[in-house]
């Protein structure tokens, strides 16, 4: 019986069907923008002229997230709001969290994917610089994945660690968000040469 009270603990730490639903929709963002990008710069040689300024936004907003004192230097990215009806998806969760379901999880998942985040803006920028829509899709669907450890962790009692070394924790963030920013800046310099 001790068990089976265990497994249901972890498998609610581990929301599997909320992280799939946020997935889910970053994955559709993605070929909405990808399409609208591809289509507008179908036969244009100028997409790499477009793609390269958008992966050094990215790369920008990433590293102000990471160094909030560069917001100095760049205070348009503490002003950047993709504005989405947040009373609808307000009151959206709050009618799915009071069920358990899975399906409900899922559409939980979904409906707060849709929150605006700068660190979801920028990766959405970055993969748009996909060659193709799969490609794309398959960047973000990535990014999503790669952060469920760290979801997991939190709900599994990252805040404690969190707590307990506050330093420690900041600075693997930091260090992960200037990484993600020098790499962007990169591939802007590689598609423009």
């Amino acid at each position: 019986m001790a068990q089976n009270k265990d497994v249901k603990k972890l498998a609610g730490a581990l929301l599997l069907p909320y992280h799939l639903g946020r997935i889910t929709t970053y994955c559709l963002m993605a070929l909405m923008l990808a399409t609208v990008l591809n289509i507008a710069f179908l036969f244009l040689p100028i997409r790499s002229f477009v793609i390269a300024p958008v992966l050094m936004l990215a790369g920008t907003i990433f590293l102000v997230t990471a160094f909030p004192s560069l917001a100095r230097l760049f205070p348009w990215v503490g002003r950047l709001n993709i504005g989405v009806p947040y009373k609808y998806i307000s009151q959206g969760f709050e009618t799915l969290s009071r069920k358990n379901g899975g399906a409900d999880q899922y559409l939980m998942g979904m409906l707060l994917g849709l929150m605006p985040c700068g660190m979801i803006v920028s990766v959405l920028l970055a993969a748009l610089s996909a060659p193709t829509l799969l490609g794309t899709v398959l960047a973000v669907m990535s990014f999503g994945l790669g952060t469920m450890p760290a979801l997991i962790s939190v709900s599994l009692g990252g805040q404690v660690l969190q707590r307990k070394y506050p330093i420690a924790f900041k600075r693997v963030q930091q260090g992960a968000m200037l990484w993600s920013g020098i790499w962007l800046f990169a591939i802007a310099g590689f598609i423009l040469m």
